[in-house]
């Protein structure tokens, strides 16, 4: 009687288990993850677009390229381009994505206020304001702030039709 309860409880685990399946992590998604971890980020980025490539609605992948490799390695524009594409599969780690959005809108608008400010010894950090905050609307694009501090870098540099633009 015993051994039949022993049967039975595996025979229901073993139902659940092939009912419900479970998903392994492709090797790219655990090679990326390994590479994270030890800060080898170009390899982690090749994994992972690997991982985009043969599975487009990875969204974890995605979130991961954009947080892990593309954030940290300042590459703002990639984050934002594979945030996005997160977040049109799912909405798993959206207050994450949001965070981070806003950290790296912080970071270059400060960045560009910094670059305006040398500006007056130098024209030559008046072009890098331009970039970054053009690179910070391209993160952030419903800020205000930095398109108009963008237009005002614009303006500083003579360059009237993209002031008011």
């Amino acid at each position: 009687m015993k051994l039949l309860l022993q049967l039975g409880i595996i025979a229901v685990v073993f139902a659940a288990i092939v009912t419900t399946g479970f998903e392994c992590a492709s090797s790219e998604m655990t090679s990326a993850k390994l590479y994270i971890q030890r800060k080898e980020y170009d390899n982690a980025k090749k994994q992972l677009e690997k991982e985009v490539e043969k599975n487009p609605k990875n969204e974890e992948a995605y979130y991961l390229l954009g947080k892990e490799v593309q954030y940290v390695q300042g590459d703002f524009r990639g984050m934002k381009e594979s945030f996005d594409k997160a977040l049109a599969i799912a909405p798993t780690h959206k207050s994450e994505i949001q965070l981070l959005t806003l950290s790296a809108w912080g970071k270059l608008y400060n960045q560009g206020v910094d670059e305006i400010n040398r500006a007056i010894d130098t024209s030559a950090y008046l072009e890098k304001a331009i970039a970054t905050f053009s690179t910070a609307v391209a993160v952030l694009p419903e800020s205000l702030l930095t398109r108009r501090t963008l237009g005002l870098a614009y303006l500083r540099n003579d360059d009237m039709p993209n002031a008011t633009a």
